[in-house]
């Protein structure tokens, strides 16, 4: 299967960096330091950005702290 997917990932409480932002398309956010990112990409190139995800907690930050991620076939 090589159609176009989606992800979304929302952090609360800190950033988030993809592993990588070769051969996707970020459709929001810059993949780099986002609260909130979403791109789309095939299955391999989504794995591949999802591949050491950073996430970074604001500074001085104690307390619980998420990362929602979502994924979409966009109906594929």
């Amino acid at each position: 299967f090589s159609g176009v997917e989606q992800v979304s990932i929302v952090a609360t409480n800190g950033t988030i960096t993809l592993g990588t932002k070769q051969n996707i398309t970020v459709t929001s956010g810059t993949g780099v330091n986002d609260t909130t990112v979403t791109f789309t990409g095939t299955i391999t190139n989504l794995n591949a950005a999802l591949n050491n995800l950073k996430f970074t907690p604001n500074a001085n930050y104690s307390g619980i702290a998420n990362i929602q991620v979502t994924a979409s076939d966009l109906g594929n």
